[in-house]
C-alpha cells in the first residue's frame, strides 16, 4: 500500500476557506403579525440584517412563542394551536404537528436529543425526543405559570411568572425549586457561562450567578408590562420589545461589559418594524478553533489518501 498526494490541494484550500468566511450565525424571531394564521418567523443575521421576512415557509401560525434550536432544526411553540411544530433552519417545516396535545406552550429547550416544554397553564414541563415520541409529558410539575427555560450543563432554569427561578436536574429532580425569589412577573431567562439573566414585567434584566446570588437586579432597564424573551450568545443579549403595535415592535441588543453586572454598550433599534415580536432564539456563528480543525481535517482526509 502506498499513499499518494491529492492533485489539487490549493483549489482544495480555497473552497474550506471559503466555507470559513462563509460561516455566520442567525437570529430567529416570531411574531404575531396581529391575527391567528398570520404569525410567523422571520431570520436575521447576528449584525441585524435582514435574511427572510417573516412570511414564506415558516408562516401560517397562530401564536408562536417560545424556540429552540438544534443542529439544522427549529422548533417553535405555538400557544394557540397547542403544539410544537419542526422546520429547517433555512425555513422548510418538516413537521408542523411535531407535539399536540399541549396546554399554553411558551418555554423550549433543548439538551442533546431531548426537548423539554414549559406548559404555562397546566404549570408542568414535558420531556420529548426530537422526533415528537413523549418521554415524560408530566417531567416536572406544580409550577406556577412557566414562563422561559433555559438549560446550562445538566441544569434546567425555570422562569415561574409567580416570581421564582427553580433549578431542576434534567431527569427533573429538583434542585433547587426556589433559587431566585422576589421577582416581580419574571417572563424571560438566558444563560451565559456561570450567568443568569432574567426579565420582568416591571420594567427590568437582573443578572445572578447560577447558584441564585444577585449580582445586579437592574442591570438594563426596558418596557414594563411586556413579555420580553430574550437570547443570549456570548456576551450579546437580544431582547424582544412588543410595544408599539403594528410594526411598532423591536429586538434590542445589549453587549455585557467585561466586569459582571455591567453593559459595555445597548443598541435598542438594532432590528425595527416588527408586530409582536414573541420568541427569539440565535445561532452563533461556530467557533473559529472548532472551524479551522474541521477544515483542517477534511483537507488532511483529501489530501491523503489510500491505494492498493
Amino acid at each position: 500500500m502506498k499513499i499518494t498526494q491529492f492533485k489539487r490541494p490549493a483549489a482544495l484550500a480555497v473552497a474550506l476557506l471559503a466555507m470559513l468566511v462563509t460561516a455566520r450565525g442567525q437570529i430567529y424571531v416570531s411574531v404575531n403579525n396581529g391575527f391567528d394564521g398570520d404569525a410567523a418567523v422571520g431570520e436575521w443575521n447576528l449584525n441585524g440584517t435582514l435574511v427572510a421576512n417573516p412570511q414564506g415557509s415558516m408562516s401560517g401560525m397562530d401564536s408562536p412563542h417560545g424556540m429552540a434550536v438544534s443542529g439544522g432544526d427549529l422548533f417553535v411553540a405555538d400557544t394557540a394551536s397547542q403544539s410544537i411544530g419542526e422546520y429547517t433552519t433555512s425555513g422548510t417545516p418538516v413537521n408542523t404537528s411535531l407535539v399536540t396535545g399541549l396546554n399554553g406552550p411558551l418555554g423550549l429547550a433543548i439538551s442533546g436529543g431531548d426537548l423539554f416544554v414549559g406548559n404555562y397553564s397546566s404549570g408542568t414541563i414535558g420531556e420529548y425526543n426530537l422526533n415528537g415520541t413523549p418521554v415524560n409529558a408530566s417531567l416536572i410539575t406544580g409550577l406556577s405559570n412557566p414562563n422561559g427555560m433555559a438549560i446550562s450543563g445538566g441544569d434546567l432554569f425555570v422562569v415561574n411568572q409567580s416570581g421564582t427561578i427553580g433549578e431542576y436536574n434534567l431527569n427533573g429532580t429538583p434542585v433547587n425549586a426556589s433559587l431566585i425569589t422576589g421577582l416581580s412577573s419574571p417572563t424571560g431567562i438566558g444563560i451565559s457561562g456561570n450567568y443568569l439573566f432574567v426579565s420582568t414585567e416591571s420594567g427590568t434584566i437582573g443578572e445572578y450567578t447560577t447558584l441564585g446570588a444577585t449580582v445586579n437586579a437592574s442591570l438594563i432597564t426596558i418596557p414594563t408590562g411586556i413579555d420580553a424573551e430574550m437570547a443570549v450568545d456570548g456576551s450579546e443579549l437580544f431582547v424582544n420589545n412588543r410595544n408599539g403595535g403594528a410594526g411598532g415592535g423591536s429586538v434590542a441588543e445589549y453587549t455585557l461589559g467585561a466586569t459582571p453586572g455591567t453593559v459595555a454598550s445597548s443598541d435598542t433599534s438594532f432590528i425595527t418594524g416588527l408586530y409582536e415580536p414573541n420568541g427569539i432564539a440565535v445561532v452563533p456563528v461556530p467557533e473559529p478553533n472548532t472551524l479551522a480543525l474541521a477544515s483542517l481535517g477534511g483537507l488532511g482526509m483529501l489530501l491523503l489518501r489510500r491505494q492498493k
